[in-house]
């Protein structure tokens, strides 16, 4: 299986100062692949300092991958995704419904081919590499 990682798409919503979720939508197409995920993040303030929050996350998302002609044949390799994760971010709110944010942590990452004599895939690892994945958020 090639590459088994995915872009995300992501919402918020704190339901209060403390507690809040994270709901994600991940998807990636190209020549040799579909993939798809949805998930979330349970998320928690650790610490607010006036404008800025640090928070920790857990989350856990699914999906499915193909990887087209993938066989002699011309048949697709379907497998099915899994993913897990935990970590930290900091969210800055440049105003009251505009904030940047970065998070890191660990993912674990398990892809298992529906096909005979392929083993699951799996990836473990930090997934903001040695840079944080950064990002925008704008609360209606």
């Amino acid at each position: 299986i090639g590459n088994i990682g995915v872009d995300e798409v992501a919402g918020r919503f704190w339901f209060n100062d403390s507690f809040g979720i994270d709901v994600k939508l991940g998807f990636g197409t190209g020549d040799a692949d579909t993939k798809v995920l949805v998930g979330g993040n349970v998320i928690g303030t650790i610490k607010q300092f006036n404008s800025l929050k640090i928070y920790w996350l857990a989350g856990l998302s699914f999906g499915t991958y193909k990887a087209k002609e993938y066989f002699d044949n011309g048949d697709d390799l379907d497998a099915t995704l899994i993913a897990v994760q935990g970590g930290v971010g900091a969210e800055y709110f440049i105003l009251p419904n505009l904030s940047v944010l970065t998070e890191m942590g660990l993912r674990y990452v398990s892809a298992n081919p529906d096909a005979d004599g392929f083993d699951t895939v799996s990836d473990f690892g930090i997934f903001a590499d040695w840079l944080p994945q950064a990002g925008v958020r704008f609360y209606f």
